[in-house]
């Protein structure tokens, strides 16, 4: 099983993030090779560039991969992997955006979607059809923070922020046309946004405020009211969903642990502490039913990570697993 996943600078940047988590099939020996290697931990190659964001990678087609950062005067650049090669870096002009990752998303093979916020708090969107990029467009809005975006379905995209009163909004596109922002409530939000789909036409969407937690859910007709989940945070929510009517949910307490809250389809569980002592927000990832990894960064810089197999918590990874950092020499760094 491979994995894809991008993590912020280790070292030197205060951010984590995770883009985008798809299966990648081996595309020949080269990869197949790399992946039952020793010593993946210290199995890094610098990709280059000058970027000031934390990297977003996603996979839209097999055997391939796509990292997307912001680099110098706010321009979005990307380098891709084609199944043996790395690509040169491409800027892609037209939108200034600020520090903030871009988050890619992806709806069909080969099909790319960026949702970017810019340095006008404005979200820009910027696609990819297989043959060609579009033009940046300004979805307009006010966002003050990161965005969030996920697709549920073919030529379906769902975008959210926080606004600048503190409250959640959305828009979406439905194939033919984008939405106007809509308010979704919330008041106060200190975080940015977290969603994520465990089937067509379902949205659970994640924030906090004043240190606990709150849920949205779009059940195919209507949205629910905002559900408080209580917690002791002091980090973005990380939100994943490995099967049907389940829902997992980390984040970092006061006390600097990670945190987590689990949904079975009927109830919500209660906070359990998974330990540690963390700075930075933890991310999560799930490529199979009952599987979870989680990763978070330490003071140290050193990054940890927990998975839970469906019986057990373990402390081992098997697989291939893609990272992407941003480096202190603000260069691209991956290792697998």
């Amino acid at each position: 099983m491979v994995r894809l996943i991008t993590i912020s600078s280790l070292l030197a940047y205060n951010s984590l993030t995770l883009a985008g988590v798809l299966p990648i099939v081996p595309a020949g020996p080269e990869l197949q090779d790399r992946a039952t290697a020793p010593n993946p931990v210290n199995r890094w190659e610098s990709l280059g560039g000058t970027i000031i964001s934390p990297p977003a990678a996603i996979s839209a087609l097999a055997g391939t991969m796509n990292v997307f950062v912001v680099g110098r005067y706010g321009v979005c650049h990307h380098i891709g992997y084609n199944g043996t090669n790395w690509s040169t870096w491409e800027a892609i002009e037209g939108a200034y955006l600020s520090s903030s990752a871009p988050v890619p998303v992806s709806w069909g093979p080969n099909r790319l979607d960026i949702l970017a916020q810019g340095e006008d708090a404005a979200i820009w969107h910027i696609s990819y059809d297989g043959f060609s990029l579009s033009e940046w467009e300004s979805l307009g809005g006010s966002i003050q923070s990161a965005p969030a975006a996920i697709s549920w379905g073919t030529n379906r995209l769902d975008v959210f922020g926080v606004g600048s009163d503190a409250g959640l909004y959305h828009k979406w596109w439905d194939g033919k046309d984008w939405s106007a922002w809509e308010f979704l409530g919330g008041e106060g939000i200190d975080s940015k946004p977290a969603v994520t789909s465990w089937a067509a036409n379902r949205l659970d969407v994640f924030a906090t405020a004043g240190g606990a937690l709150y849920h949205k859910a779009w059940d195919g007709k209507n949205w629910g009211a905002m559900e408080a989940l209580g917690g002791n945070l002091r980090s973005d929510p990380a939100a994943v969903s490995w099967g049907r009517n389940r829902i997992d949910v980390f984040a970092l307490g006061t006390d600097k642990a990670v945190w987590h809250i689990s949904f079975d389809g009927s109830n919500w569980s209660q906070w359990e502490s998974l330990g540690g002592e963390f700075t930075l927000a933890p991310v999560a990832v799930s490529d199979q039913p009952n599987r979870l990894d989680v990763y978070a960064v330490g003071a140290s810089g050193v990054t940890s990570q927990i998975v839970w197999n469906g019986n057990n918590v373990e402390d081992s990874l098997t697989g291939r697993v893609d990272v992407f950092v941003m480096g202190q020499d603000k260069a691209l760094w991956h290792n697998w």
